[in-house]
This record gives structure tokens, C-alpha cells and sequence, in this order.
């Protein structure tokens, strides 16, 4: 089953009320993007613990960014993060409860007509020494190559995990899946090449590389002073648990590195 199908719905209490209110019992979710839909999914079944029985979450679909969910946590028991902190987000009072490692995968435009390269091949394309797709075995066609900010989770942990691809060069600079998504839906997207979070993406899009398996971990944070929170206890609980692991496997999602 589809990962956007079964995410439908999802929102229920979450999407109840238009905005959160002071009481403790409603709790506002923001921050990074690709975690909203983990979040969205995770506060379903919390919600349901006799813990948090009593708390209404609310987990905005717009994105606040990564750093503004290490905000909403001095005000709120969470916010939503989309990666693991930097050193200096270390020093911030803040701790990491990731939820899942959402997978990195390649995608490629409508055009391309191939569907597997090896590791090295993706690398010379992102390192410009291939830069048409026949010599791929595809069409005659000018490749594009599009990446994006050097500080944009997936493409950190790219650059961590393979470091040949830190002397990327890019055609077309995108900032969200989103816009990558809908690029590779345009003529100028039918044979270019990019990268990104694989629920976000449909599969006839996504190449499969060889020995290719990398992940990001995303998730929630909360401040150190509500540690003892009962929620938070509850929340750790069952982020550790085989029944979210479980859900996450259902979804094709990666448990995360705990």
C-alpha cells in the first residue's frame, strides 16, 4: 500500500483545532518538514497510551523548518526536527527522540528510460565526468543534474556517507522535494537527475543504484527540563518499541538509530 494512502486521514484530532491553545493538554508540533508526516503517525498511536490519553497534538503540515522545532520545544513538550544536531544545537538544553531514518534515494527524470546505475556511475554524473545519458546506455540527451543547499539534510549525510560527492556540481539548485518533484514534471525535468527522501517520491522515478543504502534520521526533540514529563517518558517508550517499528516497516520506512 502506498505511503501517501496510508497516511490519509491521519489528521484527525491532530488537524481538529485551527491553532493551539495555552492549555498544557494542547500541544502545538512544528518545525522541519520531513517529519511531519512520522510525527503525523506517531501522535495517532501516542495519543492512545493512557499517558497522553488526555493531550490533544497538533502537527501543522507546513514546515517551520529544522530549527524553528528546536523553538517550538520552549514553549511546547515538542517539536519536530530533520536531522541530528549540529554541535551547536547540542549546546542548546535540547535532546534528539528520532522516530525513523527516511531513506535517501536517486531520482531521475520521465525521459531517462533507465532504471539501475551503479554507485560510480552516479557519482561521475554528479561530479560532472558524464554528462550525457547515452553514454549510460540512454537517450542522446544532455543529463541534468539538480542538488541542493550544501546544508540540506539528505544531501549532509550524502556527502558524510560518500564523500566524493562534496565536488557535486550542480545544473539547478532546488530547496524542497516538493519542487523537485514537480521539476521532473516539466520538459526540462524529463531527463535530469536528482536526489531526496523516497516517501516523497513515486516509484517510477526512482533509480536503483547499486550498494547504494543511506538514511537520515528525523524525528522530534524536547527540552532537557521536561525529560521527566510523563508524555516524553511515554514518547521515548514507545519510539523504542517493536509496535512503532513495526508501523514504520509497513510505511518503508528505516528504524531509527538509537
Amino acid at each position: 500500500m502506498r505511503f501517501a494512502t496510508l497516511l490519509a486521514g491521519l489528521l484527525f484530532t491532530l488537524t481538529c483545532a485551527n491553532a493551539p491553545l495555552a492549555d498544557d493538554t494542547k500541544q502545538m508540533v512544528a518545525g522541519a518538514g520531513p517529519s511531519t508526516a512520522v510525527a503525523q503517525l506517531f501522535f495517532q498511536f501516542l495519543s492512545k497510551k493512557p499517558e497522553a490519553a488526555d493531550y490533544h497534538f497538533y502537527v501543522p503540515a507546513t514546515s517551520a523548518k529544522h530549527a524553528g522545532g528546536i523553538k517550538n520545544s520552549d514553549d511546547y513538550l515538542f517539536g519536530r526536527i530533520g536531522r541530528p544536531f549540529n554541535a551547536e544545537e547540542k549546546k542548546l538544553g535540547k535532546i534528539e527522540l528520532f522516530l525513523a531514518k527516511v531513506p535517501f534515494v536517486f531520482v531521475i527524470g520521465p525521459k531517462v528510460g533507465l532504471n539501475r546505475l551503479t554507485l560510480d556511475q552516479v557519482a561521475a554524473i554528479f561530479l560532472g565526468r558524464i554528462e550525457n545519458w547515452k553514454d549510460l546506455g540512454g537517450p542522446d540527451t544532455a543529463i541534468k543534474v539538480i542538488g541542493r543547499e550544501s546544508s540540506e539534510a539528505f544531501f549532509a549525510a550524502l556527502k558524510a556517507a560518500y564523500p566524493q560527492f562534496s565536488n557535486s556540481s550542480f545544473d539547478l539548485i532546488l530547496k524542497r522535494d516538493n519542487e523537485v518533484v514537480d521539476y521532473l514534471k516539466t520538459d526540462d525535468g524529463a531527463y535530469s537527475i536528482a536526489f531526496g527522501s523516497k516517501p516523497n517520491f513515486s516509484f517510477i522515478n526512482i533509480l536503483d543504484v547499486t550498494d547504494f543504502e543511506i538514511g537520515v534520521n528525523i524525528g522530534l526533540t524536547y527540552d532537557q527540563k521536561n525529560a521527566d514529563h510523563k508524555v516524553v517518558k511515554a514518547a521515548r517508550r514507545f519510539a523504542e518499541s517493536t509496535e512503532w517499528r513495526g508501523g514504520l516497516s509497513m510505511l518503508g520506512l528505516l528504524p531509527a538509530d538509537l
